[in-house]
């Protein structure tokens, strides 16, 4: 029976756990990742489809994470690390109505959104 559901060429990964005591007993599941042939489509959480730039991102396909701003107060070591790729991608700003800007700032969100970009990127500003 299971000789049909392993694929000997795919990655594996045992999870195992066993009992501290006399009585106790050992247990493992083996899972295998394999690729879907089939991708189901989907939004990632991270897109927000009533703001018109996630939505042209979306149109056009390009593969892009959408970057929060800078945080007042944050270093820019802190925001490389909040938004590195190994983490999850930061949400909590999209349903705010100024995106994570504060009131004053929201007459610059362009060299706002310019600044966090650079900082992403490793640019200098000249």
């Amino acid at each position: 029976m299971f000789a049909k559901l392993l694929d000997p060429n795919a990655a594996k990964i045992v999870f195992s756990d066993s009992g501290g005591t006399s009585q106790g007993s050992f247990c493992a599941v083996l899972c295998q990742i394999i690729k879907p042939e089939n991708r189901v489509k989907y939004l990632p959480s991270y897109y927000n489809l009533e703001d018109k730039n996630h939505r042209l991102a979306i149109e056009k396909k390009h593969e892009c994470v959408p970057l929060s701003y800078i945080k007042p107060g944050e270093d820019t070591k802190d925001y490389l690390e909040r938004t590195h790729s190994d983490n999850p991608p930061e949400t909590s700003y999209l349903g705010d109505n100024q995106r994570g800007l504060k009131e004053e700032d929201i007459d610059f969100s362009l060299s706002k959104s310019l600044e966090s970009l650079f900082v992403c990127l490793g640019l200098k500003e000249t």
